[in-house]
C-alpha cells in the first residue's frame, strides 16, 4: 500500500463515529490493525512516514477513550499504555508506576471491565506482533520495548484473574478467564 492509500484508510477509520456499541468500536479498530499488520502496511508506515504511525496510534487511543469514558472507567490510566509503547526510553520505574495506576481502576460493571481489558490486551498483542517483525531494530533502538509490552500483557491478565477471585459464581469467573486467555 502506498502512503496515500494508507492515509485514506486511516481517514476512514477515524471517521467511524458514532458506532453502535463500544465493543464494536474496539473490534473495528482491532480488525483494521490486524489487517494492516498482515498486509505489512505498518512496516511501510513506520519506515516511510512516522506521522502516519503516530496517527494510527492516536486512533487506537481515541477508541480506548470512547470505551472507558462510557464505562466510567479510569480512562486516562488505561490509555496511558499507548504512551508507554511510544516512549523511546521506557524505564522499569515508569512501568511500575503504570501498574500501580492500573490497580486504582474501579468499574462497576464487571463485563464492561473485562471488555475493556480484553480490547487492550488484543491491541497489545497486535503491537507485539508488529515488534516481532522488526525485533532486531527494536532491540537496537530500545532493548526494553519488547519486555515492557510483555510485562504489561502479563499484568493485565493477572489483574483480570485477581478480579475473578471476587466473583461468587465460579462459572462466570471461568468464562471470563477463558475469554481473556482465548484472545
Amino acid at each position: 500500500m502506498t502512503d496515500t492509500s494508507i492515509q485514506e484508510f486511516l481517514n476512514e477509520l477515524s471517521s467511524i463515529s458514532p458506532l453502535t456499541s463500544e465493543y464494536e468500536a474496539s473490534m473495528v479498530t482491532l480488525n483494521i490493525s490486524l489487517n494492516l499488520i498482515k498486509k505489512n502496511t505498518i512496516s511501510s508506515i513506520s519506515r516511510n512516514n512516522s506521522d502516519l504511525l503516530e496517527q494510527f496510534l492516536l486512533i487506537l487511543d481515541k477508541n480506548i477513550s470512547n470505551i472507558t469514558d462510557k464505562y466510567n472507567a479510569s480512562g486516562n490510566y488505561i490509555k496511558n499504555y499507548l504512551l508507554i509503547m511510544k516512549m523511546p526510553k521506557s524505564s522499569s520505574t515508569q512501568i511500575s508506576e503504570y501498574k500501580s495506576k492500573l490497580q486504582e481502576i474501579t468499574i462497576d460493571k464487571l463485563n464492561s471491565y473485562i471488555d475493556v481489558l480484553s480490547y487492550i490486551n488484543q491491541v497489545l498483542n497486535s503491537y507485539t506482533k508488529y515488534k516481532e517483525l522488526y525485533k532486531e531494530e527494536c532491540i537496537s533502538s530500545n532493548n526494553l520495548c519488547i519486555s515492557n509490552i510483555t510485562n504489561i500483557q502479563f499484568f493485565l491478565k493477572e489483574l483480570v484473574n485477581n478480579a475473578c477471585l471476587d466473583i461468587d459464581d465460579e462459572s462466570v469467573a471461568l468464562n471470563i478467564i477463558n475469554k481473556l486467555n482465548g484472545i
